[in-house]
C-alpha cells in the first residue's frame, strides 16, 4: 500500500499570481451587469453534479471580465463553492464550450502547478469522502451554509500528493468511467428526443389520428409522503419519487425508498408504465418535469401519476404529454414563495393526439422498444456510477493499486 506524502493545497499552486483566487464581491457583479452573451459567470448551478455543466450561464461583458481578472479561470482550474451547497468542486473542461470563464461571488478558484499536481487527480480527491470531509471542517451552518475565511481555509486544506504518474494513472481510470457515462447520458437524450419526434411525425395532421384531452385520456393518482419520523417505512427497496428525483423522463430509481409498509402508509403506487408529472414545485417556474416509470414506484404530494385509459398505448400517453411542455408551462402560476403550481383541471385540458386503428399498436411498439433501449444506458450507468463510487475511496487512500481497478472498468464499459 503507498504511503503518500499530504501537503497543503496551496502548495501545489501555480506560479500565477491569482493561483487561488475568489470570485468578485457582490458589488463587482451584479444583475445590471448580466448581458445576453459575453464571458459566461460560473455558479452553483455549474458545479451541481461535480463533472462541470457547461451551460445554464448568465454573462457579463469582456470589459466586465477585464476588471476582475483575478476571478477569470482557465481549463483545468478547480472551483470550489464558498457559500451555498458547501462540497461543491468541479473543474473547468480542458476543452470548454467558451474563450473565456469568470466565477460567481460564492465560489473560489484554484490553479495548480502541472508539473507538480494534477488537477483531474484533485478533482476526484475532493470528490472522495475524505476530500468532503476536508472541505466540510471548515463549514459552518449559522445562516447561510459557508466556508469561514474560504481562500485561508482551502489553501490550507491537506491533500495528498503522490507522484504524477500515479497521479494520471488514477485520473484515467477514474476519467474513463466518467467518460462513458457522459456518452451513456448522450445516448439515451438522443433516444427520448428521437422518440418524441417518431410521436410527433405519427400524430402529425396527414395521419389518421384523434383528438383527447388529458382527464379523459389516463387515470389519475395522487401521491403522498409516508411519515419520516417511522423508520419502518423507510429505507426499503420501493423508489419513491418527489420533485427532486423527478429529473429523467426514464424513472428507475431515487436517492429516497420506502418499505412495503411506507408504501401503504400515506403514498400511493404507480405500476410500470405509469407517466408521472410535476405539479407543485419551484422548478416548475421554468420547466414542466414528466418521466415515465420503468418499474412500479410510490411518489410524493407533489406528483401525479397517470396510467393510460384503453386504447392508448402508455408509451404514447408519456411522449405525447412530454410533447406539450411548452403548453403546460404556460397553465402554471404561482402558489407562493416561487413555488409554481400546476391546475389539475387546466392540465386535464391539454389535448393530445393519438393514432387511430392499426397505427396506434405500431407506434406504441416503436416507443416501447426504443424506450427499452435508453432505460438500459441508463442501468449501465447506474452500475458504472456504482464502480466508481466504490473504486474512488480506495484509490485514493492507497488500498488499492491502480492496475486492479483499471482492469474492472475497462471489464466494465
Amino acid at each position: 500500500m503507498p504511503k503518500w506524502e499530504f501537503v497543503e493545497y496551496q502548495e501545489l499552486a501555480s506560479g500565477d499570481r491569482s493561483a487561488f483566487s475568489m470570485g468578485p464581491f457582490g458589488s463587482k457583479i451584479t444583475k445590471d451587469n448580466y448581458i445576453p452573451s459575453g464571458v459566461p459567470v460560473v455558479r452553483g448551478t455549474n458545479l451541481a453534479k461535480g463533472i462541470f455543466i457547461d451551460e445554464g450561464f448568465v454573462f457579463i461583458s469582456d470589459s466586465k471580465a477585464d476588471e476582475i481578472s483575478s476571478s477569470n479561470v482557465l481549463p483545468g482550474d478547480l472551483i470550489f463553492t464558498h457559500r451555498g451547497t458547501i462540497g461543491q468542486v468541479s473543474m473547468l473542461p480542458r476543452n470548454p464550450r467558451y474563450e473565456r470563464y469568470t466565477i460567481g461571488s460564492s465560489q473560489v478558484k484554484t490553479r495548480l502547478d502541472e508539473s507538480r499536481a494534477l488537477p483531474e487527480f484533485y478533482y476526484y480527491w475532493f470528490q472522495s469522502p475524505e476530500g468532503q470531509l476536508s472541505i466540510l471542517a471548515n463549514s459552518s451552518t449559522v445562516g447561510v451554509p459557508g466556508i469561514a475565511t474560504p481562500l485561508t481555509s482551502i489553501r490550507k486544506l491537506k491533500v495528498p500528493h503522490p507522484t504524477l504518474s500515479e497521479q494520471r494513472a488514477i485520473a484515467e481510470v477514474l476519467g474513463a468511467l466518467d467518460d462513458k457515462i457522459a456518452l451513456n447520458e448522450r445516448i439515451t437524450e438522443t433516444i427520448i428526443n428521437l422518440s418524441e419526434s417518431l410521436y410527433i411525425e405519427e400524430t402529425s395532421p396527414h395521419r389518421s389520428t384523434f383528438s383527447v384531452r388529458l382527464k379523459s385520456a389516463a387515470r389519475w393518482l395522487s401521491g403522498g409522503t409516508p411519515r419520516s419520523d417511522e423508520p419502518l417505512y423507510w429505507s426499503g427497496s420501493i423508489p419513491w419519487i418527489s420533485g427532486a428525483s423527478l429529473k429523467q423522463f426514464i424513472i428507475r430509481d431515487s436517492d429516497r425508498r420506502v418499505t412495503g409498509l411506507g408504501a401503504a402508509n400515506g403514498t400511493k403506487m404507480a405500476p410500470t408504465g405509469a407517466t408521472l408529472c410535476l405539479v407543485r414545485g419551484m422548478s416548475l417556474k421554468t420547466e414542466f418535469r414528466v418521466g415515465i416509470a420503468t418499474r412500479p414506484v410510490a411518489f410524493g404530494q407533489d406528483c401525479k401519476a397517470l396510467i393510460a385509459a384503453d386504447g392508448i398505448g402508455p408509451h404514447t400517453l408519456a411522449y405525447a404529454i412530454r410533447s406539450k411542455r411548452g403548453q403546460v408551462l404556460g397553465l402554471v402560476d404561482e402558489a407562493g414563495h416561487g413555488t409554481g403550481r400546476l391546475d389539475s383541471g387546466l392540465l386535464g385540458s391539454v389535448e393530445i393526439e393519438v393514432p387511430s386503428g392499426p397505427e396506434a399498436a405500431t407506434l406504441e411498439s416503436k416507443l416501447a422498444d426504443l424506450t427499452m433501449l435508453a432505460t438500459a444506458h441508463e442501468e449501465e450507468s447506474a452500475a458504472l456510477i456504482k464502480l466508481r463510487d466504490t473504486l474512488l475511496p480506495k484509490l485514493m487512500s492507497g488500498e488499492i493499486r491502480v492496475h486492479e481497478p483499471e482492469s474492472l472498468a475497462v471489464d466494465s464499459l
